[in-house]
């Protein structure tokens, strides 16, 4: 059966001086369903918002709300066609009552009626079952109860579309529990919630389905039935990365397989920009299997000195050789088990040399870089790298696996370093426990 769409969004776009906020946007919310809006500051969460009450004109673009189509929204006509918002700064007047803020604007009849106003009020609290008087003074509230009235405000003007913005930002779990009660009692009444949080495990407790935002792009949706808090991470995690790294790539210097297969396993244990420096004197001179085979092994140990652990590096590295030229005909193999047979060669190298010489990526190589962020931003809880790699495989889709392996390693080595991490810079901050915990944020 085919779902009701009560709002709908078509290629809305909104520029501000320097900045575009809303970008060729398109959306729909089905009727009677509790819709998640996700994304960092400044992903235009809060401008599709005053497009769809009418607080701004969009510069391109239509809505359509319940099949009828309009170019623009203003308040008025919002209003009257059954769109209400409730912002994290609550529109209450705290010197009037409950009954008052609730039917503050309506007619209860010719004059201002309180008796009428208080009943009508109670019979919402009882509609909603919740324990309030109707004579209470806003300033008297709690948090929680201000909460309450804006939302019985949006009911008593027959709400057909609720916006809440970060609706459980200044509650309490018990509040919380109450809240979603009442929007549970609102949804299956057919009311539409386009609820934004930055709250995931909110999200995945009362959404239908979650859209993803990016600075003013639309990136996608889904249900929430067929995604989870990892892989929701793991996208805008993704995406926020990439703009960050556009360049992204292997930092090592090589032109063949061998050769990138000698650089890894020279990185074991040191930089990147180190082996670098060394392979260039290497290269120039052996860069065959059979050079190096051949090679004596304390002329090997010399050559690779400056990379660290040079003896065992060079026995691996010579032996390895020897093993190309008898059974794979001096070529490196191109499948991970092969690779991982070969001495010197554990799942972290046969994932580079796969992704890099290949362009086959069967996993992630799994670094510090990659350990640290995983765990920091939730992907992974583990810590042995075989088990990270398992984690990690099953959030980030294949054709990804490419992506993820440069951005984890540029995103460490330039942001999130190990002892100094530059959170300020940071693109991801508030998917990171490390941030999270010391600025008290909850994800």
């Amino acid at each position: 059966m085919e779902k009701e769409i009560s709002l709908a969004l078509k290629n809305i776009t909104k520029r501000y001086p320097g900045v575009v906020a809303l970008n060729d946007y398109s959306i729909e919310f089905y009727k009677g369903e509790i819709h998640a809006l996700v994304g960092e500051n400044g992903a235009g969460k809060s401008t599709l918002i005053k497009v769809i009450s009418g607080a701004i004109e969009p510069d391109e673009g239509r809505l359509w709300i319940e099949g009828n189509e309009y170019h623009a929204m203003n308040p008025a006509k919002a209003r009257e066609l059954g769109i209400e918002v409730i912002y994290q700064e609550f529109n209450l007047i705290e010197t009037l009552s409950a009954a008052e803020n609730i039917f503050l604007g309506c007619k209860t009849g010719k004059l201002v009626n309180q008796k009428i106003m208080n009943d009508k009020a109670k019979q919402l609290f009882q509609e909603f079952e919740i324990d309030i008087a109707p004579d209470s003074m806003i300033r008297d509230l709690s948090p929680a109860q201000q909460q309450i009235i804006e939302i019985l405000k949006a009911v008593s003007k027959n709400a057909q579309i609720l916006i809440m913005d970060e609706p459980t930002a200044p509650l309490t779990m018990k509040e919380v529990e109450l809240l979603f009660k009442i929007i549970n009692k609102l949804q299956k009444e057919g009311v539409t919630i386009i609820y934004i949080s930055h709250r995931l495990d909110e999200i995945f407790e009362i959404a239908d389905r979650v859209t993803v935002m990016r600075d003013g792009n639309y990136i996608g949706t889904k249900l929430i039935s067929e995604t989870n808090k990892k892989q929701l991470v793991a996208e805008m995690v993704g995406r926020e990365l990439q703009e960050t790294y556009p360049d992204a790539k292997c930092s090592l210097d090589f032109t063949t397989p061998f050769e990138l297969l000698i650089a890894v396993i020279l990185s074991a244990q040191c930089t990147d920009e180190r082996v670098n420096k060394t392979t260039p004197g290497i290269f120039v001179k052996y860069n065959t299997p059979e050079d190096f085979a051949k090679m004596d092994l304390s002329l090997l140990e010399d050559l690779i000195h400056p990379c660290g652990f040079y003896k065992n590096k060079a026995k691996n590295i010579k032996a390895t050789s020897q093993i190309l030229l008898e059974k794979y005909d001096g070529k490196v193999p191109n499948t991970m088990e092969e690779l991982i047979s070969l001495p010197g060669v554990g799942r972290k190298t046969a994932n580079v040399v796969m992704l890099e010489a290949f362009n086959n990526p069967q996993g992630i190589a799994v670094d510090t870089h990659a350990k640290r962020i995983s765990n920091l931003i939730g992907l992974s809880n583990e810590s042995d790298p075989i088990k990270i790699e398992q984690d990690l495989i099953k959030i980030f889709p294949k054709e990804y696996l490419k992506d993820i392996n440069h951005l984890f390693v540029w995103h460490g080595r330039n942001t999130c370093i190990a002892r100094k991490p530059k959170c300020d810079l940071c693109s991801v901050k508030e998917f990171c426990k490390h941030y999270k915990n010391s600025n008290s944020i909850k994800i």
